[in-house]
């Protein structure tokens, strides 16, 4: 428990105090934020209607209002509030307890998706500690999503199965009919998850030690790996990359693709960027197209990643120059603009053998660092490489042939590729 109690500590967690005591056999807290909200019934109702969890399980809805929140925001969450304080007395089982929380006046500065998420979060992490649970998993999802039948006893099976596992990354996929909405936000959801699977792919064909998707809606993660890595950050966008990459450095990171979180698939403008805000960018263009990253670059950061590191390790320190200079130029020059050999030096230093040096170096040469890797390659839409195209180059690199030029044919084939075999990192 100390793990816990030490992260509870510092002066940076956003915990709330709850009157309610947590059960003795609480294993599960899902964390949901919740802003302008008026449909989230759906999504606990997709919740309670999954199969009850083995253990206890409690749901946190983190009701959020920022300062400068205009009226009819704070009207609509105080109504949603007061909805589900009513709801959630009248909704629950054995297993599942929802728990509304209302947060008002945030400051305009930090207010968004990731704060709401680390008020849930470190709030989970006490209720964990009050239960005196640190095998507790915090399960994050989002307010317009919607769950399989067997989302918690999958989840429950691979922590199960998998002792200590510190995370896990759920599979997803965005529904393209049945929602009511128009037939240009279908086409724009299957471009921007068919580039999120593009991109997974990408990375895993390029040897990255971490080739997982990164999405605040699909994974859960262990409430001490939690604590051990400073917990969720404010930002107000992208929250869910920054933290989970953190995590990933732990290890013990699993794929979970048996069961199934849906998000939705609206246009929205209620973070900077992600599924809603791609929607909306792309329903505006006629014909839809999406421009992504030439996946040359994944092949340059294959060969890098394969047998450039080995070489590196074992360079001594009179020859690092010469084999920096070997290197794609604009892999030498992304490299050197980075001060890799800061980096190299201190890894060459430090590491007794290849492997422990492949790791350390993927802890600095992140998620984060290949999303820098693109943008530096590609600096302008005229170096990109438009989705359709792209994917079907990668499929091919991977050996997985198509010829269709259809967006909603190819994916179905990232698709099943993701459901075919589970990454796991041990």
């Amino acid at each position: 428990m100390c793990i816990l109690s030490n992260y509870l500590k510092r002066k940076n967690t956003s915990h709330q105090d709850l009157d309610s005591k947590p059960s003795g056999d609480l294993r599960y807290i899902v964390v949901i934020p919740c802003y302008n909200e008026p449909d989230i019934k759906k999504t606990l109702q997709s919740l309670i209607q999954a199969d009850s969890p083995k253990y206890s399980t409690e749901v946190l809805i983190v009701i959020n209002t920022p300062e400068n929140a205009p009226e009819k925001i704070i009207n609509q969450n105080k109504i949603t509030y007061n909805q589900l304080l009513e709801w959630s007395t009248n909704n629950f089982t054995k297993k599942i307890t929802f728990i509304p929380l209302y947060i008002s006046e945030l400051s305009a500065k930090d207010a968004g998706a990731g704060l709401a998420r680390k008020i849930g979060m470190d709030t989970a992490i006490q209720r964990f500690y009050e239960a005196k649970k640190d095998d507790g998993y915090l399960i994050s999802m989002d307010a317009d999503t919607l769950c399989e039948k067997n989302y918690f006893t999958t989840i429950d099976q691979a922590i199960q199965k998998y002792k200590n596992l510190n995370a896990g990354i759920i599979y997803f996929e965005h529904p393209l009919k049945g929602r009511s909405l128009p037939e240009e936000n279908y086409e724009a959801a299957a471009h921007y998850e068919l580039f999120l699977r593009y991109y997974k792919q990408g990375l895993a064909y390029s040897g990255f030690l971490y080739p997982f998707h990164t999405i605040g809606s699909a994974f859960c993660v262990r409430a001490q790996a939690y604590a051990k890595q400073g917990g969720m950050n404010k930002r107000k966008a992208g929250e869910d990359f920054y933290f989970l990459n953190k995590i990933f450095q732990l290890g013990n990171i699993r794929e979970i693709n048996n069961t199934c979180v849906y998000p939705s698939p609206r246009p929205s403008e209620r973070v900077l960027f992600g599924t809603g805000q791609e929607v909306k960018k792309l329903s505006q263009t006629k014909p839809i197209t999406y421009k992504v990253y030439d996946p040359k670059y994944f092949k340059i950061l294959k060969d890098y990643f394969e047998e450039t590191l080995r070489e590196f390790y074992k360079c001594p320190v009179e020859n690092f120059e010469t084999l920096l200079s070997n290197q794609p130029g604009e892999l030498k020059t992304f490299l050197s603009s980075i001060n890799f050999q800061k980096e190299w030096k201190r890894l060459h230093d430090n590491c007794s053998n290849e492997e422990s040096f492949r790791k350390q170096f993927f802890h600095w040469f992140n998620g984060l660092k290949i999303i820098q890797f693109m943008h530096y390659t590609h600096p302008d839409a005229e170096n990109k490489m438009d989705i359709i195209k792209a994917s079907s180059v990668l499929l091919n690199q991977i050996g997985r042939y198509s010829n269709t030029d259809n967006v909603f044919e190819l994916l179905k084939i990232y698709r099943k590729l993701e459901r075919e075999k589970e990454t796991n990192i041990p």
